[in-house]
């Protein structure tokens, strides 16, 4: 499976505080692959206003998910 993160997803499921505080980056998290690692996933590196930032805990509630295809 590969999981993104998704900006509906996100705005169902996250609680009202986590919300506020990353409101200005979901724009820039929306549609990126998070790495899950058992139990949460992390997005490593992604810029926000010239800063970079590492977010985790990712919940796989705040993410799509879709099936790759492995070429044999």
């Amino acid at each position: 499976m590969e999981y993104r993160f998704s900006k509906e997803n996100f705005m169902k499921n996250a609680t009202k505080t986590t919300k506020k505080l990353l409101c200005n980056h979901v724009d820039i998290l929306n549609r990126m692959k998070v790495t899950f690692n058992r139990k949460f996933g992390e997005i490593e590196e992604y810029t926000v206003d010239g800063e970079e930032f590492c977010l985790y805990p990712v919940y796989k509630e705040w993410c799509s998910a879709t099936e790759q295809l492995k070429l044999l």
